[in-house]
């Protein structure tokens, strides 16, 4: 009735929304710079950034030393599929928002991508990291629909510096 809600707490903890956060950065600045990286470095430099982020953000040691043997557990996989992603791009965007005006619902969406890539025809590839579980196919047939709606948004023009352009590719990256 007042429209009160709950503070957040004063002192965060090791949570999995900060683990997230910590690992979505870190994954972010090293694909950003993926080119400029011999192929092999590109590992070390990666759980670099992730020890970087770490350092600054975790002031827990023992969080610490968990959260990197995860990372350090999915490392060899995601260089793998990241250079298969990297094969067909031509220019990449992040965390781009983006918007849409349905005006026969008077609904605005509004969606915030983590990766948007240009691929070397043209069309679009929207990725969103997942720290926690991904979602399954039929999970995102029936209830979550959030790259469908991020491809709605960047097929009618919704990312202003993109414009509009066809969605060929569509995927969460689990990093958890």
């Amino acid at each position: 009735i007042l429209g009160l809600r709950r503070l957040e707490n004063l002192e965060t903890g090791p949570d999995p929304r900060l683990r997230g956060e910590i690992t979505h950065n870190a994954f972010e600045k090293f694909v950003k710079i993926w080119g400029d990286i011999a192929p092999q470095d590109r590992k070390g430099k990666l759980i670099g950034i992730f020890l970087d982020e770490l350092s600054r953000n975790a002031p827990w040691a023992v969080t610490r030393l968990f959260w990197r043997s995860r990372v350090e557990a999915l490392v060899d996989w995601f260089l793998q599929t990241e250079e298969l992603r990297q094969a067909n791009f031509a220019e990449g965007f992040f965390e781009e928002t983006g918007r849409i005006f349905l005006a026969e619902q008077n609904l605005t969406l509004v969606s915030r991508a983590d990766r948007l890539h240009r691929h070397k025809d043209g069309t679009l590839g929207l990725y969103d990291y997942k720290t926690g579980a991904v979602p399954t196919k039929k999970q995102q047939q029936i209830f979550d629909k959030q790259l469908y709606l991020m491809a709605a948004i960047a097929e009618n023009g919704g990312f202003e510096k993109i414009g509009a352009a066809s969605v060929s590719k569509a995927a969460f990256i689990g990093l958890g």
